[in-house]
């Protein structure tokens, strides 16, 4: 994966082209049921992620895992900043919410609005960046355990969304139906704590969509 990391920072291939190439990376590896079988039953006895490199490039990282959800577990509605994330299911299955930025408010709010909404079973994935479906909110099912290969590469893009940038490359959490503007989601930043107090137990379908917000078209 590294030698796609150079050539994105050089300008020779797109973000989309670095994400299609993960991706295959991720399904040529997947074909070898010995390797995969290990380190999903790691993650499911120990129930916990399992790191299959991180990397710090002075400013610039990646880290790709392989990311553990109990049944039900929710990660919160976020966005980030300078990131680009390829995310695939491998096990189990994920109720995943993703939304496209329209509109940077301030430092504390942005105008969203909904991509799609689904449920994603194995193979099935999310590909965000800085201006394709960068907010997302996702959880397992109740049923059973899920795994999702995560790839998160932070800090190589140079067009913004966010201004002035925040300095963190972490997640940003939000309350995304903070309120509704011209039919358009007013999206709240949320501490930690106020995120997985709001959203941290519940099923997403606790939010519909209302009828007066317009959706986008995938991208």
């Amino acid at each position: 994966m590294y030698p796609f990391l150079k050539e994105l920072q050089q300008s020779k291939i797109s973000v989309n082209e670095m994400q299609c190439a993960f991706l295959e990376n991720l399904r040529k590896h997947q074909s070898d049921y010995d390797f995969w079988a290990k380190k999903l039953k790691f993650c499911m006895d120990k129930k916990t992620d399992y790191i299959f490199w991180r990397e710090d490039f002075g400013g610039k990282d990646i880290t790709v895992s392989l990311l553990y959800l109990e049944p039900g577990e929710v990660h919160p509605p976020h966005h980030h900043n300078n990131v680009i994330s390829v995310q695939s299911v491998v096990a189990g299955q994920i109720w995943a919410r993703e939304y496209h930025r329209i509109k940077c408010i301030d430092e504390d709010k942005i105008l969203i609005a909904p991509v799609q909404e689904r449920l994603m079973t194995v193979d099935d994935e999310i590909l965000a960046h800085e201006w394709s479906k960068n907010v997302h909110w996702f959880a397992a099912t109740n049923e059973k355990p899920a795994v999702m290969w995560n790839c998160n590469v932070r800090g190589f893009e140079t067009d913004l969304f966010i201004n002035p940038s925040p300095k963190s490359l972490g997640r940003i959490l939000l309350d995304p139906h903070f309120k509704v503007v011209n039919g358009r989601f007013l999206a709240k930043s949320l501490s930690l704590e106020e995120a997985y107090a709001k959203f941290g137990d519940k099923p997403i379908s606790n939010w519909p969509i209302p009828k007066n917000v317009v959706w986008e078209t995938d991208i």
